[in-house]
């Protein structure tokens, strides 16, 4: 049903948004919002309060270095590449989107579609190393669901367009 609406929507190359277009923008945006929400936190050992002498919290106080910190994802050791990829992997896809707006014909093009799928693995990697090792939190979950609405959405389309161009049987 879904490949019906998709290939029915690209054939006649109405103007009208349909549902899977819209769910795919929202996705997009999603998955930029989620890129400012806790994504996950590392699991913390409760330490008793009275174990730790004054001079020990004074000094904790008075630290402003991160020296002391050691991220569980090496997050403290990454580099200016990283923290672009990182930033990249939630923004492409609105940026996917905005240009399909612009340009509606971008849609049909088969090596865009098979770019976005490429995109979406490479995203989801991204995503594993930020929440792998600790609790997902809302912004995790928000990526997680937009991701994988958004990756299911291009797959469904970009299958339905290689049966639309070779004229595959259903």
């Amino acid at each position: 049903m879904i490949m019906e609406i998709w290939v029915h929507h690209h054939t006649k190359r109405e103007p009208i948004l349909n549902l899977l277009t819209v769910l795919k923008r929202l996705a997009a945006i999603s998955l930029m919002l989620a890129f400012f929400l806790p994504l996950s936190q590392c699991s913390t050992k409760e330490t008793n309060l009275s174990e730790k002498t004054i001079s020990q919290l004074v000094q904790a106080a008075k630290s402003t270095s991160s020296d002391g910190i050691v991220y569980a994802n090496r997050a403290d050791k990454d580099g200016a590449l990283f923290t672009l990829l990182n930033g990249f992997a939630f923004i492409w896809p609105l940026l996917f989107s905005l240009l399909a707006f612009v340009r509606p014909a971008v849609e049909q093009n088969l090596s865009i579609r098979l770019s976005e799928l490429v995109l979406c693995v490479g995203s989801a990697l991204i995503l594993l190393r930020l929440t792998m090792v600790g609790e997902l939190l809302s912004g995790g979950y928000l990526a997680w669901c937009a991701l994988a609405i958004y990756a299911t959405i291009t797959l469904v389309s970009f299958i339905a367009r290689v049966r639309l161009t070779w004229q595959v049987p259903a």
